[in-house]
């Protein structure tokens, strides 16, 4: 929101001020959009030197946003680097949707990653039912590298 510069605005008297704050930030049609937001919405149409910081307080004062604004309703964690050594030491996967279905039928995306050496595969898959991921997984990914032949490895059923 922005305050518009070139409207004329009333000069309210201190006795005024705080009636006018309760009508912007909590009256029939306020909705408690914290200090910044009445504020702007004040000075659109009013104007008092003190404005900023008054409807500042008067907001860390009002019950209803104090009890609104509570502390975080869950920690936040620490994000920490996962040590990897060698390669398959951690493999993450992901299913990509929402494609457009592909000729073979294929809707979904199976991502792998290597985090050691960041190799990336990706294989189409008809469904994402587990047993349909692990099998392409299995037969695509991790086949190859403890099979002398990937061919035999694909093959293999």
């Amino acid at each position: 929101m922005k305050v518009d510069e070139d409207r004329t605005r009333l000069v309210v008297p201190s006795a005024f001020r705080h009636q006018l704050f309760e009508m912007s930030h909590s009256g029939p049609l306020a909705a408690h959009l914290g200090s910044k937001k009445t504020a702007v919405q004040l000075k659109n149409h009013y104007f008092w030197s003190s404005l900023n910081r008054d409807v500042a307080e008067w907001c860390r004062q009002c019950p209803q946003c104090v009890l609104g604004k509570g502390p975080p309703r869950r920690p936040h964690g620490e994000l920490n680097k996962i040590p990897v050594g060698t390669p398959l030491d951690l493999v993450t996967m992901d299913i990509l949707s929402g494609l457009p279905t592909a000729s073979d039928g294929s809707k979904y995306m199976l991502v792998i990653v290597d985090a050691f050496t960041k190799w990336v595969e990706a294989y189409a898959l008809p469904d994402q039912e587990a047993s349909t991921c692990m099998d392409v997984a299995y037969k695509g990914f991790f086949c190859p590298f403890w099979h002398a032949s990937a061919v035999a490895c694909r093959s293999w059923s």
